[in-house]
């Protein structure tokens, strides 16, 4: 079900040779203000189940971990000396918390897993609320953005966490990906120029699209490579509209029929008759290079690894020139919506609510973790992850943009809806953008059954 690394954790901690003593006084002083030396967890285990662990460590054949891993390996290890616990790192894959619980068996004391399983969990009673914890407190950027960390929001409570820089970078749908040279070759404007004279907006995007949208020597180009849903989504939070209104205290609304999200379904259908997109994922993208821009996971444009095969997949293999922006604004939104959106397949950490350590003990040794390494310049550790995931050549541009999107992003509702809803919703939107049915009549279609899944 999982494997206990906790062996190689050790020779791994070993060469790093870590005490208490080596904690900067800074950090031993924010363990003093915290936990006042009165948590004492002898003969307890903290485990920490994680679906990354080769981010974690450092197997034969592979690369030592980056220096603000090996770093964050110490903080862990220290665990031992500040609380008086053992500590240990499990590899899990998707379902194994799910696993334990069905078995009896015990749930780890941070574990990370899909928004999807979570609130099945949640439903469970096997997660703690950070709300109830003294511990914890969701207003620092230390644990996520607000609005990026809200797929692990439950019933107005929050439940899941996840920094800048963790196991992995955050990661979110509707991300806008760029190729800047296939922009100069047609002649169009770079997108950041039209970011920076506030002319980036749906008039304009329309524009360069059918500036691209040519044959030249027997290929065919098109201004952006989307699916349906991406697209969909996307606009429809760009110009201010939500796929459901309302939050657990007021109630819940259906979005989608509203003037704005009708506006920008109207705008996509006009977009896919006039041929100016082609549906198609990431690789058409980086390796066919018929579009300058595409509409899809972030993942694409910031996960790149160049001893991996798999990696030419990924924007930065294509070795061009590539960027990463909001999607343009419609007319009824505002630069805050930037189209991007959280969904039901990422991952995000939780605490357990039924470990033989007190939830908020727990809460008291996370918080530590979590604790920005001394050096960082920027809360939630955002500076450790600009040269992790954008080439040198736009970093700068590329992470101010991810940074805005991660800070101001929209949600697609996809956990409470469920897979079978959610999948219904996006054969709508294709529906609706390649004219075999009425907007009305998609929509229409759909919100009885969306509603009935939301108010559970």
């Amino acid at each position: 079900m999982f494997k206990r690394i906790s062996a190689l954790f050790i020779v791994v901690i070993m060469a790093l040779t870590v005490s208490c003593a080596g904690e900067p006084a800074e950090l031993l002083a924010f363990i003093d203000s915290n936990d006042s030396g009165e948590i004492d967890l002898e003969g307890k285990t903290f485990s920490f189940a994680s679906s990354w662990h080769s981010e974690w460590y450092a197997f034969p054949d592979e690369a030592l971990p980056t220096d603000s891993v090996e770093r964050m390996m110490e903080r862990f290890h220290s665990i031992e000396q500040i609380y008086n616990a053992e500590f240990e790192m499990l590899e899990m894959t998707e379902d194994d918390v799910t696993k334990l619980l069905i078995t009896g068996e015990d749930i780890p004391e941070m574990f990370d897993t899909t928004a999807a399983v979570a609130y099945d969990l949640y439903k469970s009673n096997v997660l703690a609320s950070l709300n109830q914890l003294s511990a914890i407190d969701t207003s620092n950027m230390k644990w996520g953005a607000t609005n990026f960390i809200q797929y692990g929001n439950f019933d107005g409570e929050q439940y899941g966490f996840y920094p800048w820089h963790w196991e992995f970078i955050p990661q979110f749908e509707g991300a806008v990906l760029f190729n800047a040279e296939l922009i100069a070759k047609f002649g169009g404007t770079h997108p950041y120029e039209l970011q920076e004279s506030g002319d980036w907006n749906w008039n304009n995007f329309e524009s360069e699209l059918k500036t691209y949208s040519v044959t030249e020597n027997e290929t065919q180009y098109y201004g952006v490579i989307a699916g349906d849903d991406q697209m969909a989504k996307a606009a429809i939070l760009s110009n201010g509209g939500k796929i459901i209104e309302g939050d657990s205290e007021t109630g819940y609304t259906y979005g989608l029929t509203s003037e704005k999200s009708v506006q920008a379904l109207d705008w996509l259908k006009g977009l896919k008759s006039e041929k100016l997109w082609t549906g198609g994922g990431c690789t058409d993208f980086t390796k066919q290079q018929i579009a300058p821009y595409h509409v899809g996971p972030s993942y694409y444009g910031t996960v790149f690894n160049p001893n991996d095969e798999t990696s030419v997949d990924f924007a930065p293999s294509a070795l061009n020139d590539y960027g990463f922006i909001t999607f343009p604004t419609g007319p009824q939104g505002t630069e805050t919506d930037v189209g991007a959106f959280v969904y039901r397949s990422r991952r995000l950490n939780y605490i357990s609510d039924i470990s033989d350590i007190e939830s908020e003990y727990i809460a008291h040794i996370v918080n530590y973790i979590f604790e920005p390494l001394e050096d960082s310049a920027e809360e939630g550790w955002k500076d450790y992850v600009k040269n992790l995931i954008f080439t040198e050549n736009n970093n700068d541009k590329c992470f101010e943009n991810f940074n805005f999107i991660i800070e101001n992003m929209g949600y697609d509702y996809s956990v409470q809806m469920g897979s079978f809803c959610y999948d219904n919703l996006n054969r709508a939107f294709s529906r609706i953008i390649n004219g075999t049915s009425t907007i009305a009549e998609a929509l229409d279609s759909i919100e009885a059954q969306i509603m009935a899944e939301i108010n559970k």
